[in-house]
């Protein structure tokens, strides 16, 4: 017998017997739930002369936060009841980050609507064609972005792959 709490997005127990031991990964399903993907990509900004200043320390503490709350290494995912927006989750993402300190810097959400910074790092940090931005296709340098603003994306379908990234120039990433 145990508990195990499945309230946090860590879905590994470590069961043992006898001195051997293994990791299990555990999932569970509830009706009216789904199956999400989620990540925070900064290769742009990271891989361009924009990485200065602020801007590292920026990235560092926002891949830890990611890391630690989404585990987008996680093959399985993590549930949210169907009909949550992709905005939705940016920010339940943003106020737990904030909770627990991870963030040295302001994160503004645009009232909900869309994100213009994120730990500080902000539009037009990276040039004069900088932002954030979403794609449910995941991220490549030249991935396309769904014709709806986050807050309009409800996530109806399980294994949905959400990549927010900050890109150095949004004309590369077309939308419908």
């Amino acid at each position: 017998g145990g508990y195990f709490n499945l309230d946090q997005n860590l879905n590994f127990m470590w069961v043992s017997n006898g001195g051997e031991g293994r990791d299990y990964q555990v999932s569970a399903g509830v009706e009216g739930q789904v199956v999400v993907h989620y990540n925070i990509v900064l290769d742009e900004i990271e891989g361009s002369q924009y990485y200065i200043n602020n801007v590292p320390a920026q990235c560092a503490e926002i891949n830890d936060a990611v890391e630690d709350y989404f585990d987008p290494d996680n093959p399985n995912g993590f549930y949210v009841d169907s009909g949550t927006t992709v905005m939705d989750i940016l920010l339940d993402f943003i106020d737990w980050a904030e909770t627990n300190n991870y963030f040295s810097y302001d994160t503004e959400t645009g009232g909900g609507y869309y994100l213009s910074e994120l730990d500080g790092l902000a539009a037009f940090d990276g040039g004069d064609l900088s932002g954030w931005m979403y794609t449910d296709e995941g991220y490549s340098p030249t991935c396309g972005v769904p014709g709806v603003g986050a807050n309009s994306y409800p996530l109806t379908t399980d294994g949905t792959d959400i990549d927010w990234f900050y890109t150095t120039d949004y004309t590369e990433h077309p939308w419908p």
